[in-house]
């Protein structure tokens, strides 16, 4: 049986949407744990904190997953030390203009969530398994949602990216099942993050509210929390699939 990971191994961690939220969580937590990390996002802007607050073994790169040649320009100009990635975890995602019904929304709207969480995922994985495969190591994390398993009015396009990641990650655990690549999908229910002020453009209120109106959310430590588990488990073992909700669910009464 392979040796159990302990958080004392160096890896290099390619993170998208590492600026906020759950990806900025994960970055914190895998630098406590002394790994390398190159952390995405659309815009450098969004990880000076990042920066700021742990300065070494940190790479940032504005990376856009919507553009192709902006993924492939990416990985290409990655430094010699950083190159071979062993684990790759995908938190980029919005859900911008969403909680209405579909008519509401413009086609370009739904088009750019759907763009960003699931063919922006396949286009970082499509870039990154390659060098994986050759080394015969690695490990994908993508953050999927209860969206993708629970289906509610007002979000078709979030919910149809979040079942569309949902299915992407159990066929590549079927495709390469014959390797030792890892692939694991983490969903959590709501999270508080700036993800809900964003989705509701930028009204901070209302972005509150909905969290308000919740009988229980989810902190981003939990999610953390989950991904670290993934991480740390034996490497004959894949943990391919978590459903994370707060211990008290839907809506409250108030």
């Amino acid at each position: 049986m392979a040796e159990h990971a302990t958080p004392s191994e160096t890896r290099t961690v390619f993170v998208t949407g590492a600026g906020g939220g759950i990806g900025s969580g994960i970055v914190h937590a895998l630098h406590r744990r002394g790994h390398r990390l190159i952390c995405t996002d659309l815009q450098l802007s969004a990880m000076e904190a990042l920066e700021r607050e742990l300065g070494d073994r940190l790479h940032l790169v504005a990376m856009d997953v919507t553009r192709q040649e902006s993924i492939e320009d990416a990985v290409a100009a990655l430094p010699a030390g950083i190159r071979d990635i062993d684990i790759l975890i995908h938190c980029a995602g919005h859900d911008i203009g969403g909680r209405r019904p579909f008519h509401e929304g413009t086609a370009e709207q739904w088009a750019s969530i759907l763009d960003t969480n699931l063919t922006g995922t396949v286009r970082v994985t499509r870039a990154i398994l390659p060098r994986m495969l050759e080394r015969g190591v690695g490990h994908m994390i993508f953050l999927g949602s209860t969206a993708g398993v629970q289906i509610y009015p007002h979000g078709s396009a979030y919910i149809a990216s979040k079942a569309g990641i949902h299915a992407f990650v159990q066929t590549l655990r079927l495709d390469y099942q014959e390797t030792d690549l890892r692939f694991t999908e983490l969903q959590p229910g709501p999270v508080v993050t700036g993800f809900s002020r964003r989705r509701f453009l930028d009204d901070a209120a209302r972005g509150q509210a909905y969290y308000d109106n919740l009988r229980g959310v989810l902190a981003v430590e939990h999610v953390v929390h989950c991904a670290l588990f993934a991480i740390d488990m034996p490497e004959d073992a894949n943990l391919a699939h978590i459903l994370l909700t707060p211990t008290r669910e839907g809506h409250s009464d108030r």
